[in-house]
């Protein structure tokens, strides 16, 4: 798999973890020894997969790598764009779209690694959800 496809991967399985699927059931359904009743709303959470350390160990972490190698095509539950017959139909135009703003983006400005107190550092942080850097971007026209 390409870097970007790589990147684009794990980042929908990391923060992408809203409702997916919502559905009034149609009949009477048994759901781990507990029976829906008809009429009733289901809904399914993405995170319930892309969280779930039996899936992928330490779920929290962002980890492109993950989906490399001998699990490039594994069989790991992944539903970032949607699953069974109707995946997501803007799939490809989403990955498309990723691409270019990227690269828009990448030709545009220049790119610094700041703490919070706005000081250059090059020490690369370990991905986490605390946010103790930022990245400056200044117009690379200027």
């Amino acid at each position: 798999m390409p870097v970007l496809e790589l990147i684009t991967r794990e980042t929908l399985r990391l923060v992408n973890n809203g409702t997916m699927l919502r559905r009034n059931v149609l009949e009477d359904i048994e759901v781990s020894g507990k029976i829906i009743p008809r009429g009733a709303f289901m809904a399914y959470q993405m995170g319930d997969v892309h969280l779930n350390g039996k899936y992928y160990p330490d779920p929290l972490k962002w980890d492109p790598a993950r989906f490399m190698g001998e699990n490039a095509q594994s069989e790991l539950p992944y539903v970032g764009w949607g699953t069974g017959r109707h995946p997501s139909t803007g799939m490809k135009v989403a990955k498309f779209e990723v691409r270019m703003i990227l690269a828009l983006m990448l030709m545009r400005y220049e790119y610094t690694l700041v703490d919070f107190a706005g000081v250059p550092t090059m020490q690369v942080p370990e991905p986490n959800r605390n946010n103790t850097h930022q990245i400056l971007c200044t117009d690379a026209a200027a």
